[in-house]
């Protein structure tokens, strides 16, 4: 009886499926000793946390209002739409699958004003920390002054992640 086999083949055909051969997992990671703290900003380098206080007040301009339906306001809730004849919007700040805002907003950027508000709400929006001042641009250095820098900078970062070694490389 030649009936389709769910591996492959068919039964009685004698034939036996190839396996893929077996790849090693490969984990990157990034490892920097830059003192510098990492702050998420957002895809037009607006810091997250004034782009939510700036949604937020915009939500608040538009009259958006948090509606207590299930007792569970701010965390999950549904949020008005600052359209007229729309259906509220589902937000929800529990992690997890269904963490987020049903808006086009939050779909497309990860963030609308119906989350900012609820965000505000539950007391999880932070200050708006100060924008940061414009780099000013580095000064052209020869390139032997480049080297030794690139050199001394490298040197930093290896013996912050190796000390026992860099003692080693330092005294030969």
């Amino acid at each position: 009886m030649d009936t389709p086999h769910r591996i492959g083949g068919t039964r009685g055909s004698g034939r036996v499926p190839e396996r893929a051969p077996r790849r090693p997992w490969r984990l990157s990671v990034v490892v920097t000793a830059s003192a510098v703290p990492v702050v998420p900003v957002t895809a037009g380098r607006e810091l997250l946390a004034s782009a939510l206080h700036r949604l937020a007040e915009k939500a608040h301009a538009e009259g958006l209002v948090i509606l207590d339906d299930a007792g569970t306001a701010p965390f999950a809730c549904r949020v008005t739409s600052s359209r007229e004849g729309e259906a509220p919007y589902v937000v929800n700040l529990i992690p997890g699958p269904l963490h987020g805002c049903g808006c086009k907003g939050y779909e497309r950027h990860q963030r609308c004003k119906h989350y900012a508000l609820c965000l505000e709400a539950a007391g999880w929006l932070s200050e708006p920390p100060d924008d940061p001042p414009p780099a000013a641009p580095l000064p052209a250095l020869p390139s032997a002054n480049r080297r030794e820098l690139a050199a001394a900078d490298l040197a930093a970062r290896f013996s912050s992640l190796h000390p026992a070694r860099a003692e080693d490389l330092a005294a030969a």
